[in-house]
């Protein structure tokens, strides 16, 4: 099939208003999801690093706090040593055996050595402190001398070094930073979510309100062609009439088939007249097995009944579900090339679910990648004679009665043009 066709007649042509091509905007929504989780991981690493950071600052006071307070001992007589900062909970000096040399606050009478040249930092998150045990000195090394010297066992041990500090401060800003760890990212996918939400629905309303516009443009131009087809038509039947007063009934069989294309005119501008107003027609229950046969059997020369799967009775005005077959079948036939001396079209009809399949074939030129998104358009055709109002029609009927119809190509040339409709309810 070949763009959207309703027909051999040529109509007057009518253009729909000229719009600036636009990039579908979903495609964006994958990229700003993609950036969004990568700032939520963002947001994560830099908590994390900044907590290491934290522990890192930390530890390196207590370091830099127990030096000082090495320093002020080893300058100050043994009875007036004490440390000024508030934050130092407990400190001591311990021999290598662990004995005590010189205690402040909670510090343990004695204490297990750490190995040489090793520090330990202990995390109490209950009592929110820190604490440091750090070797001292080094057998023969200089201070070891010297605190083997008489009176100087106090001023420069080989052993260990016990502090604990008061760690609120850090902890608090820990807690705060794992909380905000865990909600920022959360906040930010939410963030996301709910931005690629608007756009959805954003675009969702920008394609309801551009369909509302067609299908407004599409009732003022139907409104156009009705009146422009009503007048000639008129003019045939009179003109009909002055023959079938000259010709005896039955003499001239063209007079019969003019009146009979008259007729099928004169009742698709009725149609036409009753979807602006109600797409629907007057539903009634048609059983599509029979309602199929006796369609094909009326385009035996065009069309194949492959298939008919009885059961599926629908609610559908019989007589726009004619149109619409016919539509389809039509723009079949007439998507092969001039010089095909075959012009084979299938029909079949299945059952899924609750739902029933009518499936028009053909192996014609199919669908140029370039048309596929405008066939839908009201009056939009790529046939010379075409009015292109014939597959939005047959599209809206078929929504119009709950259902779908939609077009696409065939592997191997060619177009399958589906119209699923649901199944009526049982009486």
């Amino acid at each position: 099939m070949r763009g959207a066709e309703g027909g051999g007649e040529r109509v007057p042509k009518i253009k729909l208003p000229i719009k600036k091509p636009r990039g579908d905007a979903r495609l964006i929504i994958p990229p700003i999801g993609f950036l969004f989780c990568v700032f939520a991981f963002l947001v994560f690493y830099l908590i994390a690093t900044e907590i290491r950071s934290a522990r890192v600052i930390l530890e390196d006071r207590a370091t830099q706090t127990a030096s000082g307070l090495l320093e002020s001992y080893h300058a100050s007589a043994e009875d007036n040593f004490g440390p000024s900062d508030s934050h130092i909970l407990a400190f001591g000096l311990y021999k290598q055996n662990g004995e005590l040399i010189a205690r402040f606050g909670a510090a343990p009478p004695w204490s297990r050595p750490a190995p040489d040249g090793d520090r330990q930092f202990i995390y109490d998150s209950g009592k929110r402190t820190l604490t440091l045990l750090r070797p001292l000195g080094a057998k023969g090394s200089h201070r070891a001398e010297r605190a083997s010297s008489p009176g100087a066992a106090h001023r420069w041990p080989v052993g260990s070094l016990y502090m604990t500090l008061d760690s609120g401060e850090y902890y608090a800003k820990l807690y705060a930073l794992r909380a905000i760890s865990i909600l920022a990212p959360i906040v930010t996918l939410m963030i996301g979510a709910l931005f690629i939400f608007l756009v959805l629905n954003n675009l969702k309303y920008r394609d309801s309100a551009e369909k509302r516009e067609r299908l407004a443009f599409l009732g003022e131009s139907a409104r156009t062609l009705v009146h422009e087809i009503r007048n000639p038509l008129g003019s045939i039947r009179l003109l009909v009439g002055v023959l079938r007063r000259r010709f005896p009934a039955g003499e001239v069989p063209e007079i019969e088939a003019i009146e009979e294309e008259t007729r099928r005119l004169d009742l698709l501008v009725r149609r036409i007249s009753e979807f602006l107003k109600n797409p629907a027609g007057s539903p009634a229950r048609v059983d599509l097995a029979n309602f199929l046969r006796d369609f094909a059997s009326k385009h035996a020369e065009s069309l194949v009944l492959e298939n008919a799967e009885e059961g599926a009775t629908v609610l559908f005005d019989p007589e726009l579900l004619r149109s619409v077959l016919e539509n389809l079948v039509r723009n079949a036939s007439e998507s092969y090339p001039d010089e095909a001396e075959a012009r084979d079209v299938a029909m079949s009809l299945s059952l899924h679910g609750e739902a029933a399949v009518v499936v028009i074939d053909d192996r014609g030129k199919g669908i140029a990648d370039a048309l596929k998104g405008k066939i839908y358009d009201p009056f939009f055709t790529d046939k010379p004679q075409g009015s292109g109002i014939g597959l939005p029609l047959a599209r809206r009927f078929v929504e119009a009665a709950g259902g779908s119809l939609e077009l696409q190509s065939r592997k191997g040339g060619g177009t399958e043009a589906s119209i699923v409709l649901p199944l009526a309810e049982e009486r």
